[in-house]
């Protein structure tokens, strides 16, 4: 609490993440699951079916883009 207060900062420790009624205490494996549930969360499987013909629809028109290169991102 004193650090707290003088501004001193502990690093967080990670000790488990808990999926079900599973705890992972694996590092790596809390991150390989937070990154399934996000891959899963951001699926194509979640859209609807009025959006996945909107996104068909458009993925099958012609990119149009014209540069000549000199954009700062590309420096």
């Amino acid at each position: 609490m004193i650090n707290k207060i003088a501004g001193k900062k502990q690093p967080n420790i990670i000790h488990h993440h808990k999926v079900i009624d599973t705890d992972i205490t694996n590092i790596p494996d809390i991150a390989n699951t937070l990154a399934k549930k996000l891959s899963d969360n951001s699926s194509a499987d979640n859209y609807c079916n009025k959006f996945r013909a909107h996104k068909n629809q458009a993925k099958s028109r012609p990119v149009k883009f014209n540069s000549c290169n000199n954009e700062v991102y590309n420096n």
